[in-house]
This record gives C-alpha cells, structure tokens and sequence, in this order.
C-alpha cells in the first residue's frame, strides 16, 4: 500500500505496513469530488464505506475525507489525508469480541500503561499523561498536552470499565480498546459519561508507552 503515497508524505512516518498485511477490507467509493486541480496537485474530496472481511482488527465504517493528491514520477499519489468525518458501523461495544490473545508479559505490560494513563487523567497530571506516551516530535508532544489540558480542566475522575488488546504484531506494535468512564463538571452539574476508545502502544526500552493519536469510538451518557 506504501506505493500508493508519495515519497515524503507524513503518513508513512508511522506507516505499520504489517497491519495492512493483517486486516482485509474492502472499500466502496460513494462519492469522489475533485476540489481543485493543478499539473502537480489535487484535493479530492471521498465519501467512503469500509467493511471487514476478515483478518486483523478493523472498525467498519463510512467516511468523508479530504486527499491531498501530487504527482510523483508522472503518477498522481496520496500526499495527505484529512477525515472530515468518520462514523463507526454497528455496534461499538461488540469492538470487544475482536480480542485477540497475547503472551501475558505483553498483556501485563499493556494493562500497567493504560492504567498509569487512566490514574494520571484522574490526579490530573499532565506530566505522567505525556509520560505514558511516546512523541514522534516535540510539535505532536505541545499539541497532545494542550488538548490535554483542556480535559483535564473538566475531568473530576476516571476509570477502567472495561478493555482489551485487539491487535498485537507479535514483537513492538499493539492495539487497545477500552471503555472509560469520566465523571465531568459542567460548572452547574456534574455528569458521567462512557467512552470507548482506541490506541496503538509501542514497546519501547523494555516498557509499553500509548500513542497520542487515539480514536474516539463512541461515547455515551450513564444515567
């Protein structure tokens, strides 16, 4: 799939080509507007639907994205991507039944980094947040810590409700599902809501660390 990018597109820079060998999909195109259009660039506007046919972990779903496309060797190719929407299909909390077994010391290692991250956003501590995680540059380390903050600011307290590990590359890569239970404050009340995400971890220097650009999956009242 690498080939479909250009050589310097930032979405290779923590392309897993593995996974993609892993996960089988298949795409339905719905609709593909050109925006604009140069000799050398694009943007292309794509409503897509997604579905799982087998394979590695995958959230179907239907999308609207915008593809920044430029030409590379006489072929137009991916050089950029923005999701202007993104809606799960089916079920959010069957997400869960994708779980795959891992050795223990690989789910041990993941459990301790998502609770450390959960204890950290309920002490509101945005220093052991940011230390659960692993930055590709210090520009994606500020923007994390200050979306961060702003939860932070309204997050009274956390917890695990449920998770699990649904996609594991057998050494350095792994993907996590978890429902989170919040507790905010709205300034005149205070509420709880369930959320479910998911995020990728990487085994570094012997220890688990989560990476900032996690999905929100669904996200619901609790009464």
């Amino acid at each position: 799939m690498t080939a479909l990018y250009t050589s310097d597109s930032p979405l290779l820079v923590d392309w897993d080509p593995s996974y993609w060998e892993r996960a089988h999909t298949v795409t339905t195109f719905e609709e593909v507007v050109i925006e604009s259009i140069t000799d050398t660039e694009a943007v292309v506007r794509v409503k897509d639907k997604t579905v799982k046919v087998g394979g590695a972990f995958f959230i179907e779903n239907r999308a609207e994205v915008l593809y920044t496309l430029r030409k590379e060797n006489g072929q137009w190719k991916i050089h950029n991507e923005e999701v202007l929407n993104l809606i799960p299909l089916g079920d959010p909390h069957k997400l869960f039944d994708q779980a795959v077994d891992v050795p223990e010391d690989v789910r041990a290692g993941l459990l301790e980094m998502t609770e450390t991250l959960i204890r950290a956003i309920g002490d509101k501590n945005l220093d052991a947040v940011l230390a659960a995680m692993a930055f590709g540059s210090e520009e994606q380390k500020q923007r994390t810590a200050a979306s961060f903050r702003s939860m932070l600011d309204q997050t009274n307290d956390s917890e695990l409700e449920k998770w699990a590990v649904v996609d594991y590359d057998g050494s350095e890569r792994a993907t996590i599902l978890a429902a989170l239970v919040f507790e905010t404050d709205a300034g005149i009340a205070r509420f709880k809501t369930r959320t479910i995400i998911v995020a990728d971890a990487k085994f570094i220097d012997g220890k688990w660390f989560m990476q900032p650009d996690y999905g929100i999956v669904h996200t619901e009242p609790i009464p």
